[in-house]
C-alpha cells in the first residue's frame, strides 16, 4: 500500500510501476462518484506538456472492480514521483529541512508551473473545476514542475444531458475560500473559475512571500469578548487584504515579514487585483494565464546575490547606478533569518522555464459537404471550362471519400488495457477490454459543448473485435 486517507488507499502495480489504483472505503463510494468518474475517464483533458511530458493532473485512467460481483471499486491513475510539497517550498522552517536546495527562483518557477496546471484544466469551456485548491493538493516532481493530485474531488459538468449535470466538488479550505462562499456548505455549491482564481492567487501569494496570508497580520481593530484577533477566514469574508488599496484594513504587516515593495509592481497590481477589486466584481480576479505571463517577466529580473550563491531577489530598483540590495541579505542582517542558506547545488543562472506549449485546439464538428447543385456563371463563353471544373471537383470528391473509407482510423493506446500480473487484493482486478464489466473510454474524444454537434460514444459501446494493438514501426 502506497498510502490511505478518509476516502479509501493507493496501491503501487510493480508490474505497472507508472499507474497506481486507488480503492475506496466502501462508505464513501457514491452512485454519483461512480458516474463522476465514468465521465472524467471518457473525456480527460489534455494533462501532459508537450515539450517536457510531465503531467499537469494525475487524471483517472480507467476503473477497478471487484471481480466477485465486477463492482466499480477504485480506479487507476497515473504515479506522482514528488519531491516535495508545496508546504515544503513556501514554509522557512520546513524548506530548510526537507528542501535545502531551493531559492526563491524555484518557488517562482513553482508559482508558474501551479498557474499553467490551472490554465490548462480550465480549458476553453471550464468543464473541469478544482474547487479545493490549497497547500497539500499539489505535488512538486522534478525540476519545480507541480502535479495536481485527488481529482476524483474535483467539480466535473457533464455536458452531454440537459440540464448539464455537476458532479459538486465537496471539500474545501476556509484559508483558500474565497469571500462569498465563506460558510457556506460546498455540497450546495456550483463552484466556477473565480473560485478557482481567488485560490490560485493565495497560494501564490504564500510562495513568494515566505509562507504568509494575504488575509494576516497584527490586528488593530475592536477584538470580540474572548480577547482573539478574527481568524483568517473571516477576514476574507469582511475584505482584509493586508495590503490593500482601496480600504483600511484593521491590519499590520507582521514585523519580520517580507516587504511588500520587494515583489515586482506586476505581481503586487494582480494581487491587488484579486482581493481588493475582485472582492467587488470576481471577473477581476486574475486568470490562470495572466499570472504565467507576470511571473515570467518578474523571473527575468531575479539577480543572483554576489555573497550567497542561493540568494536570488528581484532587481526592483536596478539603475545605471547599480542594482538593489539583497532581499535576503538584509533580512538576515535585520532579523537574524536565513531563508534561503548557502547549498552546493545552489543554482548558477536564472532558472527560467520555456512556457508550456498550448493545448491543441478542441474537436470541431466534421464540415458539411459539398452542395452538388450547379453555380450560375458570371462571365460567358466559358461553359466548357466551368463544365470540366465541376466534372473535376466531383472526381475529386469521390476519391477522397474512397480513400477514407478504406482507412482506418488510429486508436490510441490508451484504449488498450492489459490483464494485470499482479492486483493490490485478491478481490481487485483491473477489468481487461472484452470482459463484461469493463467500459471502453473514448480517450482522444472532446466534451461536447451546448453549441457542438459532436456524438459522443455510448457508455457500453463493445470494443471491436478486430481492433489489435498498433505495432510499431521496423
Amino acid at each position: 500500500m502506497l498510502g490511505s486517507g478518509g476516502e479509501g488507499e493507493v496501491y503501487r502495480l510493480p508490474n505497472h510501476p507508472e499507474l497506481v489504483a486507488k480503492i475506496y472505503r466502501r462508505d464513501r463510494l457514491s452512485t454519483d462518484t461512480i458516474d463522476k468518474l465514468e465521465v472524467m475517464i471518457a473525456y480527460p483533458p489534455n494533462t501532459e506538456d508537450e515539450q517536457t511530458g510531465y503531467l499537469f493532473v494525475s487524471w483517472p485512467k480507467d476503473t477497478v472492480h471487484d471481480t466477485e460481483n465486477g463492482r466499480i471499486i477504485g480506479f487507476l491513475m497515473p504515479i506522482v514521483n514528488k519531491t516535495n510539497d508545496l508546504f515544503d517550498y513556501y514554509n522557512p522552517s520546513l524548506r530548510r529541512k526537507n528542501a535545502p536546495h531551493a531559492n526563491y527562483a524555484n518557488l517562482c518557477s513553482v508559482a508558474k508551473s501551479l498557474a499553467t496546471a490551472l490554465d490548462r484544466l480550465h480549458g476553453i469551456n471550464y468543464t473541469y473545476i478544482i474547487g479545493d485548491i490549497n497547500e497539500s493538493n499539489a505535488y512538486i516532481t522534478e525540476n519545480q514542475h507541480v502535479t495536481l493530485i485527488d481529482a476524483d474531488s474535483f467539480q466535473v459538468t457533464d455536458s452531454r444531458t440537459t440540464p448539464p449535470t455537476i458532479y459538486r466538488c465537496l471539500v474545501g479550505k476556509p484559508e483558500y475560500t474565497p469571500p462569498e462562499l465563506q460558510g457556506l456548505s460546498f455540497a450546495q455549491i456550483d463552484r466556477n473559475v473565480d473560485h478557482d482564481n481567488f485560490a490560485l492567487a493565495v497560494v501564490i501569494y504564500q510562495l513568494l512571500m515566505e509562507g504568509t496570508h494575504p488575509f494576516r497580520g497584527r490586528y488593530t481593530g475592536v477584538r470580540s469578548g474572548s480577547g482573539e484577533p478574527p481568524k483568517v477566514e473571516a477576514n476574507i469574508k469582511q475584505g482584509n487584504f493586508l495590503y490593500s488599496r482601496r480600504r483600511a484594513v484593521p491590519l499590520n504587516p507582521m514585523p519580520k515579514g517580507l516587504p511588500w515593495e520587494s515583489l515586482p509592481e506586476n505581481i503586487r497590481d494582480l494581487f491587488a487585483k484579486c482581493f481588493d477589486e475582485g472582492r467587488v466584481d470576481r471577473k477581476k480576479r486574475p486568470q490562470p494565464i495572466e499570472w504565467i505571463n507576470a511571473l515570467d517577466e518578474a523571473m527575468r529580473t531575479l539577480k543572483q546575490c554576489t555573497e550567497n550563491r542561493n540568494h536570488w531577489y528581484f532587481d526592483n530598483q536596478a539603475s545605471a547606478a547599480g542594482s538593489s540590495p539583497c532581499t535576503w541579505c538584509e533580512r538576515r542582517a535585520n532579523f537574524g533569518i536565513e531563508s534561503f542558506p548557502d547549498h552546493p547545488e545552489a543554482q548558477t543562472s536564472t532558472p527560467l522555464t520555456p512556457a508550456p506549449a498550448p493545448p491543441p485546439p478542441p474537436m470541431s464538428p466534421p464540415p458539411a459537404p459539398p452542395s452538388t447543385g450547379g453555380t450560375s456563371g458570371s462571365t460567358g463563353g466559358r461553359g466548357i471550362n466551368r463544365l470540366l471544373a465541376l466534372v473535376g471537383a466531383i472526381v475529386v470528391f469521390g476519391v477522397v471519400i474512397q480513400v477514407a473509407n478504406s482507412v482506418e482510423t488510429p486508436i490510441p493506446e490508451d484504449m488498450y488495457n492489459w490483464l494485470w500480473p499482479w492486483v493490490p487484493e485478491p478481490t481487485v482486478v483491473v477489468a481487461p477490454i472484452g470482459s463484461p464489466t469493463h467500459t471502453p473510454i473514448p480517450t482522444s474524444t472532446a466534451m461536447p459543448t451546448a453549441a457542438s454537434t459532436l456524438t459522443p460514444v455510448p457508455p457500453n459501446t463493445p470494443m471491436p473485435a478486430e481492433i489489435v494493438p498498433p505495432q510499431s514501426s521496423p
